[in-house]
This record gives C-alpha cells, sequence and structure tokens, in this order.
C-alpha cells in the first residue's frame, strides 16, 4: 500500500511538472511581451501627466473678461478661454483614461507574475490558456490605446502652443499690434 501511495505521489508530481512545462513557451512569450510593454506605457502616463501640467499651468494665462472691455474685446476673450477650458478638460479626461487603464494593466501583471512564478515552482493555479489569452489581449489593447493616445497628445501639444499665443494679456497683443 505504501508503494501504491509513492507512485500515485510520483505519477501526481510528474503530471502536473509536465503540465506546467507544456506552458512554458507561452508564458515566456507574455512575460517577455509585458516586460516590453511596460515601460513604453510608464513612459507614455509620464508624458501625458507632463502635458496635463503644462495645461493646468496655462490656467494663470486665463484673462477675465471685465467690464472695462471693448464688447469685441471680451468676445474673443470668452471664446478663447472656453477653448483653454474644453481643452483642458478634455487633457484631464485623457488622464485619468490613462490612469484607470493602466491600474488595470497593473492587476494584469500580476497575473502575468503569478504565471512566471508558478512556472519556476513547477505549478500553476488556474487556467493558464485563458491567463496567457487575456494578457495577450490586454498587450494588444494597450498597444492600440497608447496610438491613440500618442495622436491626442501630440493635437493637444500643438494646441497648447496656440492657446498660449490667444492666451497673451490683451495689453500685449494690443501693444504688438501697434508696433
Amino acid at each position: 500500500m505504501k508503494n501504491l501511495f509513492v507512485l500515485v505521489l510520483v505519477a501526481a508530481t510528474l503530471f502536473s511538472c509536465s503540465s506546467v512545462e507544456q506552458h512554458r513557451a507561452a508564458i515566456e512569450e507574455v512575460s517577455t511581451m509585458w516586460s516590453e510593454l511596460t515601460p513604453k506605457v510608464e513612459e507614455m502616463v509620464q508624458n501625458c501627466t507632463q502635458l496635463n501640467t503644462n495645461w493646468e499651468s496655462m490656467a494663470a494665462f486665463v484673462t477675465p473678461v471685465s467690464k472695462d472691455m471693448d464688447e469685441t474685446v471680451a468676445a474673443e476673450v470668452e471664446v478663447v478661454n472656453m477653448e483653454y477650458k474644453e481643452n483642458a478638460k478634455s487633457v484631464r479626461a485623457m488622464m485619468d483614461e490613462m490612469t484607470a487603464y493602466v491600474a488595470s494593466m497593473k492587476e494584469k501583471g500580476a497575473v502575468v507574475q503569478t504565471m512566471v512564478d508558478g512556472l519556476a515552482a513547477g505549478q500553476i493555479e488556474g487556467d493558464v490558456v485563458a491567463m496567457t489569452a487575456d494578457a495577450k489581449t490586454m498587450m494588444e489593447e494597450a498597444t492600440m490605446k497608447m496610438e491613440e493616445w500618442t495622436s491626442k497628445m501630440n493635437e493637444y501639444s500643438a494646441v497648447a502652443t496656440q492657446m498660449a499665443e490667444k492666451m497673451m494679456p490683451v495689453e500685449e497683443a494690443t501693444e504688438t499690434g501697434e508696433m
């Protein structure tokens, strides 16, 4: 009876190891891809954070509309102020979207790390095929989102430059126009 128990234990150990080994290539591929993508995402977040900071700092240049202003100038100032607020709100929304997405990526990154650790330990719990597929799907989605975010960030950067010129104080704009 003892020999049968030992034989069953050895067979179960071999089966579980071979089960883990059959997923080695997929887990290593996902781990490598994840390791390459993560710094790119982190850099994207840093760039977006800087862009958001730049937009927030432009708030200091918002010209309040006053009763002393010519109606035409006041209308122009209101349009510029509204344009600034809408763009700043859009940049902030993109930043919030990115932050939420990165949080979900970190959760998936923990799953990838669990698979890597399980591979090293010779035992992985859960559906490895589904976990690797989910991680690959998230990486594909992240790549598409990064392309979208890069495009938007380039657009908002260009708009920020234009807004900075428009937000020049009215007196300076008038003085410059007279020269």
